[in-house]
């Protein structure tokens, strides 16, 4: 009986030891969703890429809202229309999150 106690306490000891551990890394994307009058407005994002909201094909969502690919990190959006700037914000867009801008 010793023996099969001793027996079963290893055999469980043992098993304990085959325990899966994995590490999940955030896919490294953002993404910046435009919402409100988006009609004529024009996206800047850090003074060199400019959209189109009303002729992007990239889009992915509807007319009233749009979301583009952005890398994580601070970027400068700015938003003009008829050469108006009516948005200009530094902001900080981390992994796997949406930050939605309201244009006027």
């Amino acid at each position: 009986m010793k023996k099969f106690s001793l027996v079963a306490l290893v055999l469980l000891f043992f098993s304990g030891c085959g325990h899966y551990e994995a590490v999940v890394q955030k896919d490294d994307v953002s993404y910046a969703l435009f919402t409100g009058h988006l009609e004529g407005a024009e996206i800047h994002i850090d003074g060199t890429r400019h959209l189109l909201l009303d002729a992007d094909a990239s889009a992915q969502s509807s007319p009233e809202e749009r979301r583009f690919k952005i890398s994580p990190g601070p970027h400068r959006i700015a938003v003009t229309k008829a050469g108006v700037v009516v948005v200009d914000r530094i902001l900080l867009f981390n992994g796997q999150t949406t930050t939605e801008i309201d244009i006027p």
